[in-house]
């Protein structure tokens, strides 16, 4: 009895190892192609990725000094204009006229509306939350131009706190332009 007890162990464990084999011999053909189109899909989540980047950079660029620039050119413009000193609504119109008479309120004008066809371009195929932190490298290209165009003196604290949003910026920039799928059109 007790041999034939261990001559069915035998067998049971044969079978439990036969069973196993055929298992890994079944899983390993569906683990395979799994496998395969879960790299496939990585690399082409890779190289999406990097084209939505080489697409989204040029255009943050443009953003990060066009923005800028019109808000610069804006300003010179106003500074040119004057101050306002009345406020009567009378008073206002000789200003007005100055105001449309400027060619540097018009470079500015033109500068933002450029960077509004750029900006709803980018948030067309990039996530809102790259795109703004991206664009705040404007902050660097605000006090250059400040500086350079309109003579203001920038302290250290203020070159300071531009440093800390450039390091901020650089940090998203690590990060893929789009989380979501883009929706599809019908």
């Amino acid at each position: 009895m007790l041999c034939g007890g261990s001559i069915t162990l035998r067998r049971v464990a044969v079978r439990r190892t036969a069973i196993a084999h055929e298992l890994s011999d079944l899983s390993g053909m569906l683990i395979l192609p799994f496998l395969l189109f879960w790299t496939t899909q990585q690399r082409n989540h890779v190289t999406h990725t990097r084209r939505l980047q080489l697409k989204t950079m040029p255009l943050i660029l443009i953003s990060i000094i066009l923005g800028p620039l019109g808000n610069v050119f804006l300003g010179k413009g106003m500074k040119g204009v004057g101050s306002v000193t009345s406020a009567r609504i009378i008073d206002l119109f000789p200003m007005a006229s100055r105001v449309l008479t400027s060619g540097y309120i018009w470079l500015g004008i033109v500068c933002l509306l450029g960077f509004f066809v750029v900006h709803m371009l980018l948030l067309t195929w990039a996530d809102y939350s790259y795109v703004q932190p991206a664009t705040s490298l404007s902050y660097l290209s605000i006090a250059i131009l400040s500086y350079l165009v309109l003579g203001e003196m920038i302290s250290p604290l203020r070159w300071l706190g531009v440093t800390v949003i450039c390091v901020g910026v650089l940090l998203v920039g690590r990060t893929s332009p789009s989380t979501s799928e883009a929706p599809e059109h019908a």
